[in-house]
């Protein structure tokens, strides 16, 4: 499991997780490119509404899309049966609705 990271903040909160998930790593600060050479070869891709996660989606890899702060609806994928779109402002999804999102997606696509 690759954690991205886009500021310091979310860099401690990746090595607070990596270090509770058996061969999690911590991605080091990447060029934009190279972070989407990543989505784009993405086994699956799980994230909060940010453009990697849309450009994982865009590439049709298989992606689950959380929202928490803002609208589901202004940038939902659902032009794909790759993409799951789970919450929405201020409803963010359970770890368990991810989880179990996540081995749906994964057993359905089979990558």
């Amino acid at each position: 499991m690759l954690l991205g990271w886009g500021n310091e903040e979310e860099r401690d909160t990746a090595r607070r997780l990596a270090a509770g998930i058996e061969r999690a790593v911590v991605l080091p600060r990447l060029p934009m490119m190279e972070a989407v050479a990543f989505a784009q070869r993405a086994r699956i891709a799980v994230g909060v509404d940010t453009g990697l996660t849309h450009i994982a989606a865009a590439y049709c890899r298989p992606t689950i899309e959380l929202y928490c702060d803002s609208p589901r609806w202004k940038t939902e994928g659902n032009w794909s049966e790759n993409i799951i779109n789970l919450g929405d402002q201020g409803k963010p999804p359970s770890a368990n609705e991810v989880i179990q999102a996540t081995a749906r997606l994964l057993a359905a696509t089979r990558v």
